[in-house]
């Protein structure tokens, strides 16, 4: 694969460089580097058929203390590409610096939204080095993410909303697919949260069939909407081995009954 980086704002010594990371990849895939050439020019070599992202970045944090809440300003191009049985040349590849996103609470009915322990999360999933943006601490119902990468992002609602789920997210009117959407386009960014939460009780009991106190039990999403579901909800059960899960998304969903487990293990689908 060989083309061309434009960067018309890289200051000296500073070049972006290039890499390409398989379809479904995630911004911790190291892919497949690049010979980087005078001009901009690069070669992405041995490369077998496939569907690829092709990203060109560079970071200038500018200083400063850097965290999820307030990202390094990235410069970076990320393109789809398809590899069959023949050389890929003459791309070109322009850098634009990352974006703040503004994004918005809606709350179906008339209940007020309470946010004070939700956090809104970006994920590049273009293998940007540093694509992670999050908020927390929202103060009404909008809120904004920082120096959001060009490129695919997926978008989470992490924590608990006291009063509500999260029905839907969206960017430009359309549901944000599992693979992601680019959120620098300066779209609507919407989460709609619904007061209409389902509850679950239920009870959890070990091998002897005697009550499990202070067991954990997760919850996994297996309906296609789970993508936008937020970290799988966890709770712990009492002396009489009972549990409760309240304002959850209807759905399907496995349960599972954890008797001794690190709690952060079961936070996530694997």
């Amino acid at each position: 694969i060989r083309g061309r980086v434009i960067d018309p704002g890289a200051p000296p010594n500073r070049s972006a460089w290039v890499s390409l990371t398989p379809k479904g990849g995630t911004g911790n895939s190291m892919g497949y580097p690049s010979m980087m050439m005078p001009e901009g020019n690069f070669e992405i070599a041995g490369v077998p058929p496939g569907s690829y992202t092709l990203v060109a970045r560079r970071s200038n944090d500018g200083g400063g203390m850097i965290s999820s809440s307030n990202p390094p300003v990235q410069y970076a191009a990320a393109q789809a590409i398809e590899i069959a049985d023949k050389h890929v040349d003459g791309i070109t590849l322009t850098v634009t610096a990352s974006k703040d996103v503004q994004g918005k609470f809606l709350m179906e009915g008339n209940t007020t939204i309470d946010l004070r322990s939700a956090q809104v999360m970006t994920m590049s999933v273009d293998g940007m080095n540093f694509g992670q943006s999050s908020t927390r601490g929202i103060e009404g119902t909008s809120f904004t993410l920082k120096n959001v990468p060009p490129g695919r992002s997926t978008v989470n609602v992490m924590g608990g909303l006291m009063n509500g789920y999260v029905k839907s997210i969206q960017y430009g009117g359309h549901e944000i697919p599992a693979d992601g959407v680019d959120l620098t386009t300066g779209a609507a960014l919407e989460i709609v949260v619904s007061p209409e939460g389902a509850r679950l009780d239920g009870k959890v009991v070990n091998a002897a069939g005697e009550p499990l106190a202070r067991g954990l039990v997760s919850l996994l999403a297996t309906d296609a909407q789970g993508v936008t579901a937020p970290t799988p909800p966890i709770a712990m059960t009492d002396r009489n081995g009972e549990f409760r899960f309240a304002m959850l998304r209807p759905g399907e969903y496995q349960v599972y009954g954890w008797e001794a487990v690190d709690q952060n293990s079961v936070q996530t689908a694997e």
